[in-house]
């Protein structure tokens, strides 16, 4: 563990000395990201330059794994089965398969972005607005994932922390320090400027892989707090990580996710959790160039604290991309709902009608878990570990 972690009372003064809030205006929503301007956009293309694709997403699965909070639901709306022994004038008007997908994009395993509504310090969310204005009824009437409908496209960079430590990855009980991010700066001869989205590499998705999920109660890396002023002296305006974007143990009795606390209220600096950076990894060493234009297409999902990006994706010219429904070619075919109830805020995907969302909102993380989790529950498959035994690839390319 490192010696310099900040005291608490570090962070709480944090949470006031680095405070964006009014910087972009009193009704401003958007936060770091208005740090994009159309020059920085212009940089960000002029680096492609080999064309080459890369995913940062994390497979949605339907798994039940030790890590998982809400597992996927996924049923067929209608299938292919029969279609070979219908009748004829059946066959021309049952010729579609579609199927609802289901899921809460928050916690430790799918990739999704967190928007500015997800938290909130002492009831209120960045820019002092209350945090009251994000109910269970309504959702999120203010700093919704929808002020991102445009799509995001901005230089990347990716910071590599176990390539440059020579480790697999970093020790759950180990947290990024930002001495761990200028010497990766240093040894990849890159630096994070204003407008950027960093990427910081920890290997925790590696590891998941190599060793399998475990609860989410076990110590876990992330950037440590400390890290925030630096992110605010560089101008970051997002970060996205290989992990759930805070450390466990968090360091602090009060303050329990400090790093989603202070980037997402004080900084209104967006966050990625759960990416998959290991192919994007793997293309920045082949080509020894750690930068690279990043676009993100958030779902354009209204009144919702979260978007799953619709295919996170990273390397030499895009990092997420397109703007198309949660990726699903991993789901289980063989799978079947069985009964339950509140289950209407998670969010869903059909394949023939386009997006259906019920809410949206995973209320435990937003509204103090006022009415509890959804509870159409599916049966247990093999574990995401197991599935990819032998180290194969994290990902698959989009339909």
């Amino acid at each position: 563990m490192p010696d310099d972690i900040p005291s608490e009372a570090q962070v709480l003064e944090w949470m006031e000395t680095l405070s964006n809030w009014g910087r972009w205006g009193d009704d401003d929503q958007m936060g770091c990201p208005n740090l994009i301007t159309p020059a920085k956009r212009q940089q960000a293309a002029s680096l492609v330059r080999d064309g080459v694709a890369v995913s940062c997403a994390r497979p949605i699965v339907t798994d039940l794994t030790p890590d998982i909070s809400h597992q996927v639901q996924r049923y067929m709306v209608d299938s292919g089965e029969g279609r070979d022994t219908d009748p004829e004038e059946r066959r021309l008007v049952r010729r579609g398969a579609a199927e609802f997908i289901g899921m809460v994009f928050h916690g430790r395993t799918i990739t999704h972005i967190d928007a500015l509504s997800h938290y909130s310090w002492r009831g209120k969310l960045y820019n002092g607005k209350p945090a009251s204005q994000i109910t269970s009824r309504e959702c999120a009437q203010t700093h919704s994932i929808e002020v991102a409908s445009d799509g995001i496209v901005t230089r990347g960079v990716l910071l590599d922390i176990p390539a440059v430590r020579g480790v697999s990855w970093v020790p759950p009980e180990e947290p990024v320090m930002p001495q761990d991010l200028e010497a990766a700066e240093r040894a990849q001869g890159v630096r994070v400027e204003e407008g950027d989205i960093l990427l910081v590499r920890t290997g925790n998705y590696r590891k998941r892989l190599d060793t399998g999920p475990v609860p989410n109660t076990e110590p876990s890396t992330a950037c440590q707090v400390a890290c925030t002023p630096w992110f605010k002296e560089r101008g970051v305006a997002m970060l996205g990580t290989d992990t759930s974007n805070d450390c466990q143990p968090s360091h602090y009795a009060t303050v329990t996710a400090p790093l989603h606390t202070v980037s997402l209220v004080t900084l209104g600096l967006w966050l990625i959790d759960n990416a998959n950076l290991e192919e994007l990894s793997q293309a920045c060493a082949q080509r020894q160039r750690y930068e690279f234009m990043l676009t993100l297409g958030p779902l354009r999902l209204r009144i919702v604290t979260a978007s799953r990006p619709p295919n996170p994706s990273g390397g030499k010219s895009a990092s997420i991309l397109g703007d198309r429904a949660p990726r699903s070619e991993a789901l289980r075919p063989d799978l079947r709902p069985r009964a339950g109830n509140d289950g209407e805020h998670y969010a869903g995907a059909d394949a023939h009608s386009g997006l259906v969302t019920k809410g949206g909102v995973d209320r435990d993380a937003v509204a103090d878990g006022s009415r509890g989790r959804g509870r159409l529950g599916w049966r247990s498959v093999a574990a995401e570990a197991r599935a990819r035994r032998g180290g194969g690839a994290t990902s698959t390319p989009p339909p």
